[in-house]
């Protein structure tokens, strides 16, 4: 994998249940959530899209804005739309509701892309799908997961060549889920909490790889997935999906 640019692909189609209303809207100092983390990832990505469901609700963001291919199809299918609209082959993939990313973090990530289909973090709460980097040759295999209707994410690990690796967590892997967690995010980010309340929310610490998996394999000592072990071939005998929805070409 020759190509040294990536695309930032931010997942706002969510329902935002357990918020309340749309993260993506929530006000962020002089702006909202999600135009603060387009902002963080300019200068950085080559690309930025952002996978929504209506694109209607989304203007003047200095984004690409994209619809979901596949209606109520999770966070899989707006990983999915993300990955097929990029220009780029390497991808990292975010959520609209991030905005402590650690960029250094996220390049280390996209780096590590090499000789592999997906890199995936895992901090001591497990492992971190939405702050992961992605190629574009994930596509089939994430394909024959919307077919079967397997959203969860995790599980193209054992269907790719994937590499994941320990981190020790940090304010990067800090998702905003509900009322509580965006008050105190906010109030991290402008203005000074005491000691007290601040606990949790230190920088993000060192990283280091700790296994890869070819097609689900662990490689020895975190070498790179062997190449010897073949990539598992999914017939596409047709681009239509179980869900009735008839995938672009």
């Amino acid at each position: 994998m020759e190509e040294t640019g990536f695309t930032a692909v931010i997942l706002a189609g969510g329902e935002s249940r357990r918020m309340g209303r749309d993260k993506a809207f929530l006000p962020w100092g002089d702006t909202t959530l999600l135009k603060q983390i387009v902002k963080s990832f300019l200068g950085v990505a080559d690309e930025v899209i952002v996978a929504v469901k209506d694109r209607r609700r989304f203007r003047n963001l200095a984004a690409r804005v994209v619809e979901d291919l596949i209606p109520n199809a999770h966070a899989l299918g707006g990983l999915y739309t993300g990955l097929r609209a990029a220009k780029h082959e390497r991808c990292f993939v975010t959520s609209c509701d991030a905005p402590f990313l650690d960029l250094g973090l996220v390049r280390f990530l996209v780096g590590e892309l090499d000789g592999v289909d997906l890199v995936i973090p895992k901090t001591a709460k497990g492992l971190q799908p939405l702050h992961a980097a992605y190629a574009r040759s994930c596509l089939t295999a994430i394909e024959e997961k919307l077919r079967r209707r397997q959203w969860d994410l995790a599980g193209l690990i054992p269907k790719v060549r994937a590499r994941v690796v320990s981190v020790k967590g940090g304010l990067s892997f800090r998702n905003l889920n509900t009322p509580a967690d965006y008050r105190r995010a906010f109030y991290s980010a402008h203005s000074p909490l005491p000691a007290s309340r601040a606990k949790g929310w230190a920088a993000p610490q060192s990283v280091k790889r700790s296994s890869d998996t070819a097609c689900g394999v662990k490689s020895v000592k975190g070498r790179t997935a062997s190449s010897k072990v073949e990539r598992p071939t999914l017939a596409m005998n047709s681009r239509k999906l179980s869900l009735g929805i008839l995938l672009p070409l």
